[in-house]
């Protein structure tokens, strides 16, 4: 089947208009002339924080992946960056790899910035987050790593940054969080 002028809403988070949807099998398959994608909330008449621009999407239901084609990432409705191919993971998957929502960042020190997020699950129970920080004023790259543990779990978070902030223009932090339950069992005699 095909829907003209449509407007979706995938996984109860992202949002979805297009001047042509096509299902196949109740799913939809692909898309034409997408005007907006997006995760963020919306205000009656008021662009989003940020938003996908789109000539096309299809979505490969082998690979769980959705493809988008002549992508052009907006940033209160100002294009910020345009993209010929980019592929998502399809909303169903819980943990695939690949780019996450973008995020605009303003800040009074590093001007305004986009950051990307990279996920990368490693199984069931580790995931690695990757974020470059794109702006005027800096090149950082952000980064998560996590584990479940049997009794608890681990993350270790940090960042490398070059900019102009301090007199060492490379600078770099790291925090190792973990949390551990000792005791699992009380036994009373």
């Amino acid at each position: 089947g095909i829907i003209k002028a449509t407007r979706l809403l995938l996984d109860e988070t992202i949002k979805i208009r297009a001047e042509e949807v096509r299902l196949k099998n109740g799913e939809i398959s692909d898309a034409k002339g997408i005007s907006r994608v997006t995760s963020c909330e919306e205000c009656e008449g008021k662009d989003p924080k940020w938003y996908l621009t789109a000539s096309s999407a299809k979505r490969d239901f082998e690979n769980l992946n959705i493809v988008y084609r002549d992508v052009t990432v907006r940033v209160k409705g100002l294009p910020i960056a345009y993209l010929p191919y980019l592929r998502m993971p399809d909303p169903s998957v819980d943990r695939a790899q690949g780019f996450l929502v973008p995020e605009a960042v303003l800040t009074s020190n590093l001007a305004t910035g986009l950051k990307l997020p990279y996920f990368i699950p490693i199984g069931a129970t580790k995931d690695i987050l990757i974020t470059p920080y794109f702006s005027s004023k800096t090149n950082t790259l952000e980064y998560r790593f996590r584990q479940k543990l049997r009794n608890g779990d681990l993350t270790v978070i940090g960042a490398f940054s070059n900019d102009d902030l301090g007199e060492n223009k490379f600078r770099y932090f790291s925090q190792l969080v973990g949390n551990v339950i000792l005791l699992t069992e009380l036994i009373l005699i």
